[in-house]
């Protein structure tokens, strides 16, 4: 693990835990190329000091991370129909709408189809060239989460971030974790167009965990910087060709983060530690170990050390021999 350095002592803990905390926890700040602190302008998060100590806990005690993510878009309604048939698993499973409709069965997903194609503007058939829907999943780990549950807090967690836009789900609970397939029109019935950021991919992982938590169950959206994570998500048809056994080789690295990323977010932790080991609250002080014990354990940490390693390694190869000054040889007369 990187050697965490001691700061300054202040006298409100709680305020490096309202600064730090937003970049591990929120939307983090634009980092400045060259700049000596990754982040020069800091600025307060929305979290208060207390929930910034219970987002600390859920991560140490490893609380389940919810999964929302978009897996395609869709420019046709050619392209809508496939993706509605294959949410419904060939018809074989009931969608839902935004309205609690339910279509089971060939005839009555392709008639949802074509709320589809006239809610709002109309979608071409073929050839379009803008985004009319997207396909997302959201969903959790086996075992954390019982089905009505999930489907409960996708419902709440729908209606909260697309409002006024046509959309329909359907459960899947045959694969190695229960999920939910939500197709959304892009636009809403005030013809706005939804053009999501990883900004917005985070608020909705923030929205959906909180459903959950709401309903009982202990579930986070953390950013993968911030829990030390470094594998990259997979791409939907990687996971089917792995199911069906005709995947031969992943593609890219498993490494999905960059290094000035790992390390800025170990900035922020430094300085969230050493503010809790100062504090005079020995529950501060016992969150700060379990940071610490925490972090090394993480790939991030893991990933790191073995790069700095490989560096000095490298250095060392490539270290000039020092020889031996050779005095020169006097003439015989």
């Amino acid at each position: 693990m990187p050697t965490i350095t001691s700061t300054p002592r202040g006298p409100a803990v709680d305020g490096v835990l309202l600064q730090w905390g937003a970049v591990l926890f929120e939307n983090a700040p634009q980092r400045f190329k060259g700049a000596k602190d990754p982040y020069p302008n800091l600025k307060l998060g929305s979290r208060n000091a207390g929930e910034i100590r219970d987002e600390i806990r859920a991560l140490t005690r490893c609380d389940p991370q919810v999964m929302v993510k978009i897996l395609s878009d869709q420019k046709s309604m050619g392209e809508v129909r496939k993706v509605l048939k294959y949410v419904s698993q060939d018809y074989m499973l009931p969608l839902q709408d935004e309205q609690g409709d339910v279509y089971e069965g060939a005839a009555a997903t392709m008639g949802l189809g074509e709320q589809f194609k006239y809610a709002s503007c109309t979608v071409p058939e073929k050839d379009g060239k803008w985004r009319e829907t997207f396909h997302m999943e959201a969903g959790m780990c086996r075992g954390t989460v019982d089905a009505a549950t999930l489907q409960a807090s996708v419902r709440a967690f729908a209606e909260a971030e697309f409002p006024g836009h046509k959309y329909a789900w359907a459960f899947h609970a045959h694969q190695e974790h229960p999920h939910v397939h939500l197709v959304v029109r892009t636009v809403n019935s005030d013809f706005k167009r939804l053009n999501p950021r990883k900004a917005d991919l985070h608020r909705w992982r923030e929205t959906f965990a909180a459903e959950l938590r709401q309903r009982g169950v202990e579930a986070r959206a953390t950013r993968r910087a911030t829990r030390g994570a470094t594998k990259a998500s997979t791409v939907q048809w990687e996971d089917k060709a792995a199911e069906q056994g005709r995947l031969r080789k992943r593609r890219g690295s498993d490494v999905a983060l960059r290094e000035d990323t790992m390390l800025a977010a170990l900035t922020a932790w430094k300085h969230v530690h050493n503010a809790l080991a100062k504090s005079d609250d020995p529950r501060d002080q016992q969150l700060a170990r379990d940071i610490k014990a925490y972090l090394a354990r993480t790939p991030m940490a893991q990933h790191l050390a073995e790069s700095r390693r490989e560096r000095q390694t490298r250095q060392a190869e490539v270290q000039p021999v020092r020889q031996e000054p050779t005095r020169p040889q006097r003439r015989s007369r």
